[in-house]
């Protein structure tokens, strides 16, 4: 999602938010490496604002891949959370600045494919808000109020990307929107958008890993 910021890193915006390689640091730093470069050569604002959103998907999506995994799975490690939140927060920062940049273009001086292309950068930014509001969410944590709050408003707010024309972003969002739900304290809520464990899955991994999230509510809830 990251080799051409431009184009592949906003092709599938919640692609692998919890599919991807193992923790590699030297892989991890050259992709940073890459998206940094997309950056600095990026001249004109609606470039800008596709290198900003290309950096926000992978710090959502790979960067944060096992860690977000672990979580998700009720497996999650010390350090997960910080992991999250830090890269939840940057994420939302990168999505701030792609809308400034967008923002500060005259809709008067482009041209109708640029108009195109800015709705979609902001269709695109609108999409990946609410993920990193589910991962900043984990900063309230020690308090069970806020914390369930913060990802009851998460999962309000992933409502719209449920709705997506392409698939997989659509799959994504109906899984993370239920694990909200359930961190939420809203158990019940989260089963009504999962389907039954033993339905076949069609968009991996989302629908295979929300087969296990429903698995491990009804778990908590005392059922086989």
């Amino acid at each position: 999602t990251t080799s051409d910021p431009e184009e592949g890193g906003l092709a599938n915006l919640a692609g692998r938010l919890t599919w991807g390689a193992t923790d590699d640091t030297s892989r991890r730093q050259k992709q940073e490496d890459i998206l940094q470069d997309a950056l600095e050569c990026a001249v004109h604002p609606l470039h800008r604002a596709q290198a900003q959103l290309a950096w926000a998907n992978w710090l959502l999506a790979d960067a944060t891949a096992g860690p977000a995994t672990r979580w998700l799975l009720g497996f999650e490690n010390n350090d997960d959370p910080e992991t999250l939140i830090s890269h939840g927060r940057e994420a939302r920062e990168r999505l701030s600045q792609a809308r400034e940049a967008i923002k500060s273009i005259r809709t008067t001086e482009l041209s109708d494919d640029e108009k195109k292309l800015r709705n979609r950068l902001l269709a695109a930014a609108d999409t990946l808000e609410p993920f990193t509001e589910l991962f900043a969410a984990l900063a309230d944590r020690d308090d069970v109020t806020k914390y369930r709050a913060a990802c009851a408003d998460a999962a309000v707010n992933l409502s719209a990307a449920r709705e997506a024309e392409q698939a997989s972003v659509a799959a994504c969002a109906r899984l993370w929107q239920s694990f909200g739900w359930a961190m939420a304290d809203r158990q019940d809520r989260a089963l009504l958008s999962l389907a039954p464990s033993l339905q076949k899955p069609e968009q991996y991994p989302y629908d295979y890993f929300s087969r296990l999230l429903r698995c491990r509510i009804v778990m908590d809830q005392g059922q086989y």
